[in-house]
């Protein structure tokens, strides 16, 4: 497990760096200064199976070490628990769409303190806030079709939250 093959993203939590590697549909796992690294989530080819990725490119990883990954042609955020052989959808996974509990190629994703989920939904022109536990989340951020008026985006690809949630 020494070779990548098309890493997009990186994540560094308590000197381990989790690395999307997107050419084999897995996320890595390297422990500062190790020349190899481990799949931690992933790695069972291409599709949309819950212990399956498909074209990921936002991570985050909590201070449990939940990798929460954007599973861009999912149109899901899908959090892997330490130790997990599969992930659970945490936002979207209904399908490609507009409504509120829908996402298409959701990009980047962070969290607050409260675990609220943050995500760029990049074809949606918007950035959708899914509480925990959440079945739908809420536009806080643009929605309004894509342009250069203050209240619209235009394909987000990122998103980065601060402890005051701004």
């Amino acid at each position: 497990m020494n070779q990548l093959k098309n890493p997009v993203g990186i994540f560094v939590r308590n000197n381990n760096m989790y690395i999307i590697d997107n050419g084999n549909f897995r996320i890595q796992k390297w422990a500062f200064g190790a020349t190899s690294g481990i799949t931690v989530a992933g790695g069972n080819s291409k599709g949309s199976a819950l212990n399956q990725l498909s074209n990921c490119y936002g991570i985050y990883v909590d201070d449990k070490e939940n990798i929460y990954i954007a599973d861009r042609d999912n149109n899901r955020v899908v959090k892997w628990a330490p130790g997990t052989t599969q992930g659970i959808v945490v936002a979207g996974g209904n399908g490609e769409g507009r409504k509120s509990n829908q996402l298409i190629f959701p990009i980047g994703i962070d969290l607050d303190n409260d675990g609220n989920i943050y995500i760029a939904d990049y074809y949606n022109d918007r950035i959708q806030m899914w509480p925990q536990g959440a079945t739908n989340g809420m536009t806080v951020a643009g929605g309004n079709g894509g342009g250069s008026d203050p209240k619209q985006l235009s394909l987000p690809r990122a998103v980065s939250v601060d402890r005051h949630k701004n």
